[in-house]
């Protein structure tokens, strides 16, 4: 621990863990290990096909999988590796105080928003549901807080209107390539106030909270699905029954209709249907039914009605998603 060299572990799962891996030694970093979590199917299905999950072929150091966070296992990789700076990107392992000490200020967290708002899971996917203008990027010292240390850099990165996830995504991990080893290497952190106010919010698994409600605003129900449009599976709706998928929606129409008509169908083409949410006539399109995607023509029927249960969207607002 008291070596003058950069010897760094970075925890979690993230894209970056290929480019790090590939580039640290260049930029003069000793050594460096990987601690994750155990592979997530899920995670992998839903990310792969954008090359946003890392690649164990392309990872260029010694990689940990733990199944559950395991204070024991990870201090002792870390002194087998003599690693003296921590950095986690994507990691759902809540530290605690045994590893926090172990790096004595030398352990930190590159987050997606602009700290001190959207603490937590998910942050891209909410600032798409509030329908924020950016997205950010924080730079900030683990504690025993969520997203709570000190904050020694932040930037507020714009984002394009309708933005989806996986838009959102890129623009975060091409600003952190450009400067993640700039962050590491920083000799003098001065941090920036990160008062109480801010906000926070947990996870989403879009399988429980995607639920749409469509008594919301047209604008709201638009947002709502562009926030689990892709990389992640989707907005849910029922449609006879049937759990139908909505990746993609903009207003049609801004004449207002009864609350009475909300979920109603108005027209079915090729390729869309035109549905009125929010009081208005909203164009849904990328829909899918058991991961294939719909011909609407064949699948829809004018007149009849899209809805969600009652039961499904207060359990989309209750429940919790925890890793660990």
């Amino acid at each position: 621990m008291k070596s003058s060299k950069i010897r760094l572990c970075l925890f979690g799962t993230s894209i970056l863990n290929e480019y790090i891996s590939q580039n640290y030694k260049k930029n003069h970093i000793e050594h460096m290990c990987i601690i994750t979590h155990a592979i997530d199917n899920r995670d992998f299905k839903l990310l792969n096909k954008h090359r946003l999950y890392p690649q164990k072929k392309n990872i260029k150091c010694n990689i940990y999988y733990l199944p559950k966070y395991d204070e024991e296992k990870i201090i002792k990789i870390l002194k087998k590796n003599k690693i003296n700076f921590g950095l986690s990107s994507g990691c759902r392992f809540i530290f605690k105080n045994k590893i926090i000490k172990y790096f004595n200020k030398k352990f930190f967290n590159i987050h997606d928003s602009y700290l001190p708002f959207y603490k937590g899971g998910a942050p891209l996917s909410y600032s798409i549901m509030n329908q924020e203008k950016y997205i950010g990027v924080s730079f900030h010292e683990i504690n025993k807080k969520i997203d709570g240390g000190k904050v020694f850099y932040k930037k507020k990165i714009p984002i394009k209107k309708n933005a989806k996830p996986i838009d959102a995504l890129n623009y975060f991990y091409n600003f952190v390539k450009k400067n993640i080893f700039k962050f590491i290497k920083l000799k003098r952190k001065i941090s920036i106030h990160n008062n109480s106010q801010g906000t926070y919010f947990s996870r989403l698994n879009s399988e429980i909270n995607g639920f749409l409600n469509l008594n919301w605003t047209a604008k709201e129900c638009i947002s709502f699905i562009n926030s689990f449009s892709d990389p992640y599976p989707g907005a849910h709706v029922l449609y006879k029954g049937k759990n139908v998928v909505i990746k993609n929606a903009k207003i049609y129409s801004n004449k207002k209709y009864h609350s009475f008509l909300n979920g109603k169908i108005t027209n079915v083409g090729n390729d869309y249907i035109k549905v009125i949410m929010g009081n208005k006539i909203v164009e849904l399109k990328n829909l899918f039914f058991k991961d294939k995607i719909i011909i609407p023509k064949l699948f829809f029927k004018s007149g009849e009605t899209i809805y969600n249960l009652d039961a499904d969207l207060t359990r989309a607002k209750k429940l919790i998603h925890k890793y660990f």
